[in-house]
């Protein structure tokens, strides 16, 4: 199993950070989940992606604010690492966002591989100084 995770964020903006998660977990994890289980799944993802804090805020729209760039970027590829994708493809993970949240994104993809055991791959004209973990492979635009 893999995962691709655009340069566009598509997300409903009138959900929480966790109903996004778990309306994609109910779409994309097996039937035979436990309620409980499911829970524990959503509730795992949204502690490794760092969205604890804003689990309960809007995903926000034009007219209603919700979370930041960066909390979006990263509520994307969660919705990608639910299903513990063997292989998981980021396409610009960091494109938009400011340096700060550029180097947290990047300290995410640095342990989550290790923790979740599956491989990044990701496509950006940026990259982190110290990134050489054996498990990401970075592919420059330069």
């Amino acid at each position: 199993m893999q995962g691709y995770v655009t340069q566009e964020d598509v997300l409903i903006g009138t959900l929480t950070v966790r109903e996004t998660i778990q309306y994609s977990a109910r779409l994309r994890l097996p039937d035979k989940l436990s309620p409980k289980e499911l829970k524990e799944i959503v509730d795992s993802t949204i502690v490794e992606m760092g969205l604890y804090e804003c689990q309960n805020t809007p995903v926000g729209t034009f007219f209603v604010r919700g979370i930041s760039g960066g909390e979006k970027r990263r509520l994307s590829i969660a919705l990608h690492i639910l299903t513990r994708p063997h292989l998981l493809f980021l396409d610009e993970p960091t494109s938009g966002l400011d340096r700060l949240v550029n180097n947290f994104t990047y300290y995410l993809f640095m342990e989550a591989p290790s923790a979740l055991d599956f491989y990044i791959k990701i496509s950006s004209q940026y990259v982190c100084k110290g990134i050489s973990k054996s498990r990401i492979k970075l592919y420059s635009n330069h």
